[in-house]
């Protein structure tokens, strides 16, 4: 920093109220939201490790360029720069005293308050006299198991999670999270809380369990884990700050206008066409560059009567034309061929979960509606594949790079960016087809 920007960056430090973080906190995580002169709205994110020094950020879902470094308690104050939108800003990274750091942010100049250091908001519930900083409830409310389309021979234990509104008690969605889910939510709300005295608040996690010692899949184990999940799940969002955080509203299946949810089928026909999803960018259409899709299919068209029973090979009501197919078994699909796709629903043992990204149906309490959520061009079979019009596509993103990755692969919290024009993903699983299909549609 020059003297300039050190002065200015002690000015700014001055005024946070960010929390100290000591040495050995772990990995932290610091977000802060605001939205530029032209209205837009920008959340710019920051992943330090004190001891390490490791640092990266992130703005509105997008790596920052150069901010791969290094600050550590050899450093003083360390400046990322950043562009979001009209706004100009920088995140700085500043060493107090000899082994502790705070964290700040500055865009056009003015102070960004980090979003777990505010006053909560609170609402209440026409179902409950408790009061919230999240506008949403959830409850864990069933268990399920079902087959891995990677290892048919391997079963895997699920657990629904159910998020309502808290002002109308209404169901916004549902989605099945496996205990790792859990897990890793709760190490990233830990991380964006280091140095928060919130932190302390935290309900602890329902203890991990050797499978040598217990079976996983017993039905009373499941039942009495499902129950520890939700009286964990329930106490984590009674404290305040924890709806800020990154991961929370993606576990819940609910960011701005998009949700996630997902569906188990019993059945070998699924009951609906899923379309090629075509590029972001590509040279056809003026494009100065190629940029392949998020994800690689939607679902194009409804098969058979809605509201049937899913058991018995019917579809859900809530399945909609346009909503994305993000995760099969649990596994993201971005980055996948469309034939790799369709040969993992085709092939795969059943019952088998797949996640899907679509529209809010219902209201969600204080989101943005300044901008449309994502959505795809449905064409028949043997039309050109379509384009998406992804206004706020980092949104959708973050649901379907949570979970696993194709090999099974952990993967971070943290949205990634896309793959590079022509990287070949991995394939689902190696023994299923891969017939390749000249229609941008397949019937499942």
């Amino acid at each position: 920093l020059s003297s300039e920007e050190a002065s200015s960056a002690a000015g700014v430090m001055a005024r946070a109220t960010n929390p100290q973080v000591g040495l050995f906190a772990g990995e932290v995580h610091r977000t802060w939201r605001f939205v530029d002169r032209k209205g837009g709205a920008h959340e710019v994110s920051l992943y330090h490790h004190p001891l390490t020094g490791a640092r990266a950020a992130m703005v509105d879902h997008d790596e920052v360029p150069e901010s791969l470094g290094t600050s550590s308690i050899f450093h003083g104050t360390s400046s990322i720069p950043f562009v979001a939108g009209a706004a100009q800003g920088y995140v700085l990274i500043q060493r107090t005293g000899l082994t502790a750091f705070r964290y700040s942010c500055v865009a056009d100049g003015q102070h960004v308050p980090e979003a777990t250091t505010g006053v909560p908001t609170f609402s209440s519930s026409s179902q409950s006299s408790d009061q919230t900083a999240s506008p949403y409830r959830a409850r864990v409310v069933e268990f399920a198991t079902t087959r891995d389309h990677s290892a048919p021979t391997t079963p895997i234990a699920w657990y629904v999670v159910v998020t309502y509104e808290a002002s109308t008690g209404r169901e916004a969605t549902r989605v099945h999270r496996r205990f790792r889910d859990f897990a890793d939510l709760d190490e990233s709300v830990q991380a964006a809380l280091a140095g928060h005295h919130m932190r302390d608040s935290m309900p602890k996690l329902p203890a991990k369990k050797l499978k040598l010692m217990q079976d996983h899949l017993d039905t009373s184990f499941l039942r009495q884990r499902a129950a520890e999940l939700d009286s964990y799940l329930k106490r984590l969002l009674d404290v305040p700050h924890v709806w800020d955080t990154p991961p929370t509203a993606p576990f819940l299946g609910v960011a701005r206008n998009a949700r996630e949810y997902s569906v188990v089928f019993s059945g070998r026909t699924l009951g609906f066409t899923v379309g090629k999803c075509g590029p972001k960018k590509t040279p056809e259409a003026g494009d100065s560059t190629y940029e392949p899709p998020d994800f690689p299919a939607f679902v194009a068209s409804i098969t058979q009567p809605p509201g049937g029973d899913v058991k018995a090979g019917g579809v859900p009501s809530h399945l909609r034309v346009g909503d994305l197919v993000s995760k099969i078994s649990g596994k993201p699909t971005c980055g996948a061929r469309f034939q790799t796709l369709v040969a993992a629903l085709r092939d795969s043992g059943r019952p088998i979960v797949v996640h899907f990204i679509g529209g809010q149906h219902a209201h969600v309490p204080g989101a943005p509606t300044s901008k449309p959520i994502p959505t795809v061009v449905a064409t028949p079979p043997g039309g050109a594949a379509p384009r998406r019009r992804d206004e706020d596509e980092h949104k959708v993103a973050d649901f379907g790079r949570q979970g696993d990755d194709f090999d099974g692969a952990p993967r971070r919290d943290a949205p990634l960016p896309p793959p590079a024009p022509g990287r070949q993903p991995a394939p689902f699983d190696d023994g299923l087809s891969e017939n390749v299909f000249a229609e941008d549609t397949a019937t499942l």
